[in-house]
């Protein structure tokens, strides 16, 4: 006699076989038959994965990566498809992690290789990270099949000041989602102007694994700072590297410079440390976060959003990972080199953890000057303290969960940011110059 479960099952199947049908040429019913008879696994609910969507490796080489680990780490029953490999296919996170290349394929052989990679286990939960159309196309078959709820988390912009992903996906991705999360209140409100749905905030969360003690007034040399993580823009490069040079201030770059995707960058080690910056060594968490304490302030390269900045959707949208990670870890002021209406320059100043330099010597010189005054490092780590426990990650996955069983935040934890934005510190005129 069947049993509740293969009842259940079948059903699944039987919801897998309509949408398929639904999305097939007459041409590839051949296959479609092939695919259906395979299709007939019996397991329980008991076996059910949370399926999560990314356009890469879940790995600490990227800041969607770490941060995808960050909110997910404790999550048993991850089952990770990703659309391209960045990183050499090297990723540790996920009870199974897969590769499915759609370069090529038909709605219906996608479908084949979501079910080869299911292995006949239902969806409960489905998180969406696009940054591509792969990840939004995978992301419609797999609710078309299981009618699990939705959650699509926007980190990048890849629509309103980029064309990497069209409307029309996008918008059937959002009217199927039972929640949509933005990376920032600038990303939330850009995406609810322009496709009409209401979006949440769920800015970038930091470990909780990483303990901030009291963080006094430290002995530190002022003309010494350091930039974590990777800079996206080949232009930002360049221009940190003209600002650097001859402002007296030696920069210390921690970065994974051997990533396939930063060899772009084109430059050589020797004519960093001329302009002075050094290219030291990757660091792990653990490592880094005492570095960073060491300092007096940390500096973040973004962008001018004028017509040569080659990574202006990023820096319009986007706040950096490392931002909510140098504010949570160590309370260190930041100084943020670009334009003031990057979401970089708008968080740091509204939160009162940092200023915003142009990308000049004088413009720097004299950001690092009120910076590094005692009253001002003071304040801004003051101020760092304050917030760090809104971005702790302890409980963001199940506050994701409980939100996206209510189709709305299950609590106000992050929307407080939100509330009473103010500029902090601002030169006369904005703008440090």
């Amino acid at each position: 006699m069947a049993t509740s479960n293969s009842h259940d099952t079948f059903a699944e199947n039987s919801r897998l076989r309509s949408a398929i049908a639904d999305s097939i040429a007459s041409g590839e019913r051949l296959l479609q038959d092939r695919l259906l008879n395979d299709s007939k696994l019996q397991v329980g609910p008991e076996d059910a994965i949370d399926l999560l969507l990314s356009h890469a490796e879940v790995s600490e080489k990227h800041g969607t990566g770490i941060l995808t680990k960050r909110i997910f780490a404790d999550q048993p029953r991850i089952l990770s498809i990703r659309s391209m490999d960045l990183y050499d296919g090297k990723q540790n996170f996920g009870a199974e992690s897969y590769r499915l290349s759609q370069r090529g394929l038909s709605q219906l052989q996608l479908g084949a290789q979501l079910l080869g990679a299911l292995k006949g286990r239902a969806i409960r939960r489905i998180v969406c990270i696009p940054y591509f159309p792969d990840e939004v196309r995978l992301a419609l078959i797999a609710h078309s099949y299981s009618q699990a709820p939705l959650c699509t988390y926007i980190m990048d912009d890849q629509n309103i000041y980029s064309d990497a992903i069209p409307d029309t996906l996008l918008k059937e991705l959002f009217a199927r989602s039972s929640l949509c999360l933005a990376i920032s209140a600038e990303m939330q409100r850009a995406y609810e102007d322009k496709f009409g749905c209401r979006f949440w905030l769920l800015p970038p969360v930091v470990s909780d694994q990483l303990p901030v003690t009291e963080n006094p007034q430290l002995e530190v040399d002022p003309l010494a700072t350091v930039v974590v993580g990777n800079i996206w823009g080949r232009r930002w490069l360049q221009l940190l590297r003209a600002t650097v040079r001859g402002s007296g201030v030696k920069v210390s770059w921690r970065c994974n410079c051997k990533s396939t995707s930063m060899k772009w960058l084109e430059f050589e080690r020797a004519d960093l440390k001329a302009d002075g910056i050094e290219l030291d060594e990757f660091l792990p968490e653990s490592k880094l976060v005492p570095l960073l304490r060491s300092y007096a302030f940390v500096l973040v390269p973004s962008g001018t959003l004028d017509s040569d900045d080659d990574q202006a959707a990023l820096a319009r949208l986007s706040l950096p990972s490392r931002i909510p990670f140098i504010l949570s870890t160590s309370h260190t002021p930041i100084i943020v080199l670009g334009s003031r209406q990057t979401v970089a320059s708008q968080f740091v100043e509204s939160n009162g953890i940092g200023v915003t330099a142009a990308y000049t010597t004088e413009s720097f010189q004299a950001a690092v000057q009120f910076v590094t005054s005692t009253e001002n490092q003071a304040l801004m780590r003051q101020n760092a303290a304050r917030l760090a426990p809104i971005f702790s990650a302890a409980g963001t996955a199940e506050w994701i969960w409980n939100s996206l069983a209510l189709g709305a935040p299950c609590s106000d934890r992050f929307e407080k940011l939100n509330e009473n934005r103010k500029t902090v510190f601002a030169a006369p005129g904005g703008q440090i110059t």
